[in-house]
């Protein structure tokens, strides 16, 4: 079967029967995959910049789109197309640092995964061109413990194991300078393994 979106397709996930297809021009596809021919609703992402990655929470109720802006987008899949809605969706920052002259640098989210359990169905991490990695609660609405990071290289990819309580991320160049920063000495690729503590999966005074 092939289905005709919009735009180039960037990134897609799902969970239940709820599939996001995130494309170029900040398109966005939602699917109900027991019938995939055409999408349930199109709309474009409320955040400012290209979309680089989404991901589907485990009861395919909501989703998080991240962006090439250092800004990410947690929204219900029914909310109102026109954003204007109170269904819990919300937009957060990360993956920014303090610059010099008071300003900030800016980096891309160039992962968001979603914990693949039951009981940590509400924690989702993000990684982004900074070299760092975070976790987040969704219903709490905070980032569960401080960013950590074995390289100042770009992660490029998280994988969560099964157990939802370690995973795996791979450092790499993720091309945000073209073809003229392709410079494998100062972007060593390398793949680590990172095991949760409790503070990273569980958010304080209260927990699942």
């Amino acid at each position: 079967m092939n289905v005709g979106l919009r735009e180039r397709v960037y990134a897609l996930d799902a969970a239940q029967n709820l599939m996001v297809v995130a494309c170029a021009n900040k398109a966005v596809a939602l699917f109900d995959v027991r019938n995939p021919a055409q999408p349930i609703r199109e709309m474009e992402s409320p955040l400012r910049f290209q979309t680089r990655d989404v991901s589907v929470f485990l009861d395919g109720a909501m989703f998080v789109l991240a962006s090439i802006e250092g800004r990410c987008f947690v929204r219900h899949s029914d909310a109102r197309i026109d954003g204007q809605d109170h269904s819990g969706s919300f937009p957060f920052k990360c993956h920014r640092r303090d610059g010099e002259n008071k300003g900030q640098q800016v980096f891309a989210v160039n992962v968001v995964k979603c914990n693949p359990t039951e009981r940590y169905k509400e924690v989702f991490i993000t990684a982004g061109s900074d070299g760092s990695f975070v976790n987040w609660h969704k219903s709490k609405k905070l980032r569960l413990d401080e960013p950590r990071s074995a390289s100042k290289v770009p992660i490029t990819a998280v994988s969560w194991a099964p157990t939802g309580v370690s995973f795996a991320y791979a450092h790499g160049y993720d091309w945000h300078q073209g073809a003229a920063g392709d410079n494998k000495a100062a972007n060593p690729v390398s793949i680590h393994i990172h095991n949760c503590s409790k503070d990273e999966l569980v958010p304080p005074r209260g927990g699942y």
